[in-house]
């Protein structure tokens, strides 16, 4: 649905749309054919064959139940190691693509230190988009896992700071901060060419502005975890997400 119209329709249509602010096809889509007949000055009819035509682009194919069960098989078959050799085999390998991974635990037991480690293994299929929401990131830490963890990959500085360039950090502190990056993130994963996903911490902050001691306080929280859960599954590389927690109950 973000698909741009300039790919779809005729170059002298998506110039007027881009006058009234309609880029995409999504754009396109939720606007009443009226309105579209006022951009365009064109009858009711040529407006709903410009609609017939995105639709038939956008809308999704068809698939058998066959090719759903051959397509998830083959996705969760794919892993991307961690490095960490007793981990990956405990894993099978490594974290799956495709899916949202969480890696929970309690406070400075290193659940950001494997999300550096793995930013720096992630560099050499495409870039990172590492989304900071504690100011807990290091790019300090970032280049001594670097040199220490991959040592025969970074041998200069020219290699690691190429690396550390494919590493593109954002730094939330609200949760409105947060959702309107994550709007954003298929966006971002399709400039930079990302083939990982960090969220550091996707709990944070829920925690600092949802009192759950309030009537409605859980169940907001609760949507808004579960929209951002939605957002993320949408990115089909591999997203991890930090959670932070101070005890577990049986």
């Amino acid at each position: 649905m973000d698909l741009e119209l300039s790919r779809v329709l005729p170059s002298g249509v998506t110039d007027k749309l881009s006058d009234s602010g309609i880029n995409h096809c999504k754009d396109f889509l939720s606007r009443h054919p009226v309105e579209l007949m006022k951009y365009l000055s064109i009858p009711y009819l040529a407006v709903n064959k410009y609609i017939a035509d995105v639709s038939r682009i956008v809308a999704p194919k068809s698939q058998t139940a066959f090719e759903m069960y051959h397509a998830t098989c083959s996705h969760f078959r794919r892993v991307f190691p961690t490095h960490l050799q007793k981990l990956d085999t405990l894993l099978q390998g490594g974290i799956p693509v495709g899916c949202i991974t969480e890696i929970a635990g309690p406070p400075a037991i290193g659940k950001t230190q494997l999300c550096l480690q793995l930013s720096v293994a992630a560099t050499s299929h495409g870039s990172v988009v590492y989304i900071d929401t504690e100011g807990a990131f290091s790019a300090q830490r970032l280049m001594e896992i670097a040199t220490t963890r991959f040592n025969s990959r970074f041998k200069d500085s020219t290699s690691l700071l190429h690396m550390a360039s494919n590493i593109h950090v954002y730094t939330e502190m609200t949760c409105n901060d947060l959702m309107k990056r994550l709007d954003k993130l298929r966006q971002l994963v399709d400039t930079h060419s990302s083939k990982l996903v960090v969220v550091d911490s996707i709990a944070s902050l829920v925690r600092k502005e949802f009192d759950v001691r309030q009537k409605d306080g859980n169940a907001r929280r609760a949507a808004l975890l579960c929209k951002q859960a939605t957002i993320l599954k949408q990115v089909v590389h591999i997203t991890i997400c930090i959670n932070s927690c101070s005890s577990l109950q049986i």
